[in-house]
């Protein structure tokens, strides 16, 4: 009884974690208007919090009575995550005095640590806890960190699942962590009958009488009050006017005086009226104009803050407008007469769609295509920015179509990154487009076309006013003299020149390299003393990665025979199996990313496709120590083969990309089936490691929970540097292959301490 109660306290244990985590970095998203950056660092201070629980924690665990504080660390988590939660949300009342306002990366690092640290050093705790309570009940067998490391996997993988497809369409986040927390509750009242005693049984009685009262609460509607009432203080200075979680995001409505602001994710969406007519003139009439008849008009991105309205003053037939979620389109004729009158308007079609997705899928030919979304600032909104989304694009037009591309610039100074960032893009435009059009400005339209008949694209004023008057456009910004101010030759060569300087760039889906510079021109605004350090990663060659081997082949040449240090081997091939995990992970979660859509909807599944894969392995591996492998050279040899493993999988998996993105076009379904396989496999060959690694650790069983979390904080630390290097540096910069071959050269390092321990042992 007491060994099947402790197995659901560690499934639960993992589906906190793993719905903590979820509801914890979306709320720092919200506040910090995360990029992938930003997305890195929370996840690298979630790991690295529960590594120093582990670590620091965890070497007290060996002397603390173990049920007993295993059942304080649940009830103590019912309380922390929704008091984190609010206090997430107060932060803007005193980091964000103008709402919108980014925040430095620096001050996103310590304040994003300080709200996790709590949560997640004692989840560590716990898994060093719990590795001991349970050696305890199995009679002190050092399996015991394996069949813990699996549960508490398997118990992520429901988590992910049923907030994904259960809890976040259908409660609101308290509401979530009220039920969450009397789940924790529950779960230290059942395991305190483990071991009865008089201080137990009183524990057990505050417990109960803990979870009624939290029961009663959530019937009474307690949550769902002090949720409201919290995110009126995140939205202070604004009217509130509604918000709700959709499938795609969190939604939020304000108003300030007579102005309605939609927002995404804490993410300015759109306005309602569009204080910035010329910028909503342009990015329509320019385009449009160039077109002798745009009959067929589609626009990727935002339109409803008045890009329909003003197209639809052209003679279009048909205006498609590719929304993916909604929700945004039913909130618009809510609250706007304007939107609504434009959304009835009958030449208009609302697909609900992804826009890449659609891109690639469409049989429609379209005049003008307009692509309007914000710089790529993240990998989900690159996908609209690479030499493959052009590609399919010009698919879409016909052979006299055009589109139009915004790029924020500057006509005072082009600092070198925002240049890097628009001439990668330009020149992915330029492989994909025979016929380029660029206009200046605070931001750079590049308008496209397949068509070769010269003067297609016009720098022609008279022509465009006379498409101007002849079409009876009413127009606030858009005239004769604002025409020949935008097609002036003159300002087009200064301000363009720098487009065609530098490095031949091109920005692609499987190097996204436009990120990176979109990141160092954010640094550049925010710190400018650390240009230097961005330059630097800019120019670093990862060849020089293969140091690290050359030295270990090197040590083991001149060393062999000799090498008898048995943990720093193992710790290190701990290590880079944690940086390996969350690179493969991240590979695998951008190419979904990329070939699927959205991939907020199914996030769940491709974590869960992980999470799944690291407690099967950890499970095959403890089924095979159960049969006898427990010698101490047989596990040290097995850790080897799972390394090889690795690095041969590292090598494998960007030819499988190559693979998929050249065939993009086959079924999203196979494509939807195909890349959870490939996350699970990855997760399958990680976990296999760890349960090895915690009995060659042992030796002999002792100081279990210091052990346990010694390895545990080891994984961690490997997988934040990797969720930080691959985000920001790895992918964006050296594409999925440069990512994967140092993967594979860390993995091969990491190899040969292990060889040299076999050998020094003389077997």
């Amino acid at each position: 009884m007491g060994l099947r109660r402790l197995a659901l306290a560690f499934l639960v244990m993992g589906l906190s974690c793993s719905i903590s985590q979820i509801i914890l970095v979306r709320e720092l998203l919200t506040i910090f208007y995360g990029n992938e950056f930003i997305l890195g660092l929370i996840f690298s201070n979630w790991l690295l919090g529960i590594a120093l629980g582990s670590w620091l924690l965890g070497r007290f665990s060996d002397k603390l009575r173990g049920v007993r504080w295993l059942a304080f660390t649940f009830s103590l988590i019912s309380i922390i995550l929704p008091l984190q939660i609010i206090f997430t949300r107060s932060l803007s009342w005193w980091l964000i005095p103008v709402r919108g306002e980014i925040m430095s990366p620096f001050s996103a690092f310590y304040l994003s640590f300080l709200t996790l640290i709590p949560f997640c050093s004692l989840h560590g705790l716990q898994f060093a806890l719990g590795c001991r309570v349970l050696a305890g009940e199995m009679g002190g067998k050092g399996s015991s960190i394996g069949v813990v490391y699996v549960l508490d996997a398997l118990g992520a993988v429901f988590g992910g699942l049923t907030f994904t497809y259960l809890l976040v369409n259908n409660l609101n986040i308290l509401e979530v962590c009220s039920l969450l927390g009397l789940l924790n509750l529950l779960t230290a009242w059942l395991i305190l009958d483990i071991q009865s005693s008089p201080s137990s049984r009183s524990m057990r009685f505050i417990i109960l009488a803990s979870i009624i009262i939290g029961a009663y609460g959530v019937i009474q509607g307690a949550p769902r009050r002090m949720d409201e009432a919290s995110y009126r203080w995140l939205w202070r200075g604004l009217d509130l006017v509604h918000y709700e979680n959709s499938p795609y995001g969190n939604i939020c409505v304000t108003r300030y005086g007579d102005q309605t602001d939609f927002w995404i994710n804490g993410l300015p969406l759109f306005t309602l009226p569009n204080p910035d007519l010329a910028y909503i003139e342009d990015i329509v009439h320019l385009p449009l104009l160039q077109h002798p008849s745009p009959e067929r008009v589609l626009i990727i991105g935002e339109g409803l803050g008045g890009a329909l309205r003003e197209a639809l003053k052209h003679p279009v037939g048909r205006l498609v407008y590719v929304e993916l979620d909604p929700r945004i389109v039913e909130l618009s004729r809510g609250f706007s007469r304007e939107a609504s009158s434009v959304l009835m308007d009958p030449r208009v079609e609302v697909i609900h769609y992804d826009g890449r997705l659609y891109s690639k899928e469409a049989s429609s030919l379209y005049d003008v295509i307009i692509v309007n979304l914000p710089p790529p600032s993240t990998l989900q909104l690159n996908r609209f920015y690479t030499l493959e989304f052009f590609n399919e694009v010009r698919r879409l037009l016909g052979v006299r179509g055009i589109l139009s591309v915004v790029l924020p610039s500057s006509q005072a100074y082009i600092s070198e990154e925002m240049a890097d960032r628009n001439r990668c893009i330009y020149n992915a435009i330029k492989m994909a487009f025979p016929s380029i059009l660029a206009l200046p400005g605070d931001y750079n339209m590049i308008l496209a076309s397949p068509s070769r008949e010269e003067g297609f694209l016009t720098s022609d004023v008279e022509v465009l006013y006379e498409r101007l008057m002849d079409r009876g456009l009413a127009t606030r910004v858009v005239n004769k003299m604002y025409l020949e101010y935008k097609f002036s030759p003159e300002r087009a060569s200064i301000g363009l020149a720098y487009l065609s300087q530098g490095r031949e760039e091109v920005n692609r889906d499987a190097r996204p390299v436009a990120v990176y510079h979109d990141l160092a021109l954010w640094n550049a605004m925010m710190h400018p003393t650390l240009r230097g350090l961005f330059t630097a990663i800019k120019g670093f060659d990862p060849r020089w990665l293969l140091l690290p081997l050359i030295i270990s082949i090197l040590i083991l040449a001149v060393c062999r025979g000799k090498v008898r240090a048995l943990h720093r081997p193992i710790y290190l091939a701990v290590i880079t199996n944690g940086f390996t995990g969350m690179t493969f992970s991240i590979i695998n979660l951008y190419s979904f990313q990329t070939l699927c859509g959205s991939l907020y909807q199914e996030i769940g599944v491709m974590t869960s496709s992980f999470m799944l894969g690291l407690a099967i392995g950890g499970w095959c591996t403890g089924l095979n120590i159960s049969r006898g492998g427990r010698g101490l050279s047989a596990m040290i040899s097995a850790m080897i083969r799972i390394k090889v493993g690795i690095v041969i999988f590292s090598l494998i998996l960007p030819l499988i990309m190559d693979l998929l993105i050249s065939k993009a076009a086959q079924p999203i379904i196979i494509l939807k089936a195909i890349l959870p396989i490939l996350n699970w496999a990855s997760g399958l060959l990680i976990g296999l490691m760890f349960p090895l690694a915690g009995m060659v650790c042992l030796e002999g069983g002792r100081h279990i929970g210091r052990v346990a979390g010694a390895l545990n904080a080891s994984d961690l630390i490997g997988g934040c540097a990797g969720s930080l290097a691959s985000s920001v540096w790895l992918i964006p910069l050296n594409g999925i292959h440069g990512a994967c071959h140092v993967v594979a050269a860390l993995n091969a390092a990491s190899l040969l301490p292990l060889l040299g321990v076999i050998w020094g042992r003389g077997t």
